[in-house]
């Protein structure tokens, strides 16, 4: 293969890498290496193979790749762009593995190529690549402060990837947010990625920022900020996208703490499950969307549809941790729906399965509400049987005790009558 053949050949491969086509890229690769077999650019042929092999998820076979262009041709251990690919791939691969000591192994490589990448090429063309790398590196060994200095330098520094900088300030306020707690600079750090992302790139990112600065927003008691932000999340996301449906339950699930939002939750939570397939069996985030959706049914007194939206949550997810919280839901959106029978059956099942799994019933409530359903359909013994244990569970002065003891009275007055 003749030189200026073989550079016209690499600039194809590399120009579909970089366009994202990397099954094209590897079958011209493929097609290129028998004449490569005797020539200086089968080194080439090999690193290109493995940036394709790291960009769908190989790691491995990239770093078995980048070996055998080591072993063609020495010098690229000294080649910035090769050893950027070689750092990449091996913190790929810590991040696929799980916890031990192959992980750790490739971890601590991976920072090390950074750092000599940082040290070696100051004036770099992908510096800020590096050090965005080598600060999440340290973040998943909980060297934050470390990594802080490096996310900032990043955000600072040229880059042959448009994203580093927004990126490095996501990372920013990630950190600001969960391992600082300090929800303005959290907040600043969203705005400045936000405004740095390119337009044309990945919508799910963007999604993802979006809905966390909502979070932000709703600490902070900023409503209408936080309610634009999820209607902005919503409006980036492509109707198709596999994403939208984790969308809007975080979307929803923010709305609902959001004063006067929960009619905008319901609209998105009733999308969600009317867009997905439903599942034939278990499946705890169809029942998680169900939960949530009986709980804003029940702030607005649509309580038929409540007790659906449970009765949906506890089938799908008969083995949550929450089941007992679900079952006294549902029993209060039968009560008030008027269906007491339904509510004295599931308000017994509560406090049997309770005590079946060697619990006891330590919230008064349980047992106020069986006792107002048995009142309601006249059971008077039954119910002042309830509020006699609902009486155990309360404090003798409280408000709540005088108000379940004149019901227990008027229930014994009937009794007596």
């Amino acid at each position: 293969m003749q030189r200026s053949e073989s550079d016209a050949n690499l600039t194809e491969i590399w120009q579909l890498i970089q366009q994202g086509d990397i099954k094209r890229a590897e079958v011209t690769i493929a097609r290129w290496l028998p004449a490569a077999r005797k020539s200086t650019a089968l080194a080439d042929l090999y690193l290109a193979r493995a940036k394709c092999k790291l960009l769908s998820d190989r790691p491995q076979e990239a770093l078995e790749d980048w070996q055998l262009a080591l072993e063609k041709n020495a010098a690229i251990a000294q080649v910035p762009d090769a050893l950027e690919l070689r750092a990449d791939t091996h913190f790929a691969l810590f991040e696929m593995s799980s916890v031990g000591f192959a992980g750790n192994e490739d971890s601590r490589n991976s920072a090390q190529l950074y750092r000599q990448l940082i040290a070696e090429h100051p004036q770099g063309a992908n510096r800020a690549w590096w050090h965005y790398q080598l600060g999440r590196v340290l973040l998943s060994a909980n060297q934050i402060e470390e990594a802080i200095a490096h996310f900032k330098q990043a955000g600072h520094m040229p880059s042959q990837r448009n994203t580093v900088r927004a990126y490095s300030g996501e990372r920013l306020a990630y950190i600001a947010y969960y391992e600082k707690r300090n929800l303005t600079e959290a907040l600043g750090y969203m705005e400045r990625a936000l405004s740095e992302y390119p337009q044309q790139a990945s919508r799910e990112w963007r999604v993802e920022i979006l809905l966390l600065k909502a979070r932000v927003s709703f600490e902070l008691h900023r409503w209408a900020q936080a309610r634009q932000c999820i209607e902005d999340a919503i409006q980036s996301l492509d109707p198709q996208s596999s994403h939208r449906p984790t969308t809007l339950f975080s979307a929803a699930e923010i709305l609902l703490k959001i004063p006067e939002q929960v009619d905008r939750a319901i609209s998105l939570l009733e999308e969600l499950l009317h867009t997905s397939k439903r599942p034939p069996g278990i499946d705890v985030g169809w029942a998680r969307a169900q939960e949530l959706l009986g709980e804003a049914y029940l702030q607005v007194e649509r309580y038929p549809d409540a007790a659906l939206a449970f009765r949906q949550a506890l089938h799908h997810n008969p083995y949550s941790p929450w089941s007992s919280a679900l079952r006294y839901q549902l029993a209060c959106a039968y009560y008030q729906s008027g269906e007491y029978d339904h509510a004295c059956e599931c308000a017994a099942q509560l406090i049997e399965v309770e005590r079946n799994e060697g619990g006891e019933i330590s919230d008064y409530r349980i047992f106020d509400l069986l006792g107002n359903a048995h009142f309601a359909l006249g059971r008077y013994e039954e119910a002042r049987i309830a509020y006699s244990q609902a009486l155990k569970l309360t404090s003798p002065h409280s408000k709540e005790n005088a108000s379940i003891r004149r019901y227990h009275d008027f229930a014994q007055s009937r009794i007596a009558g």
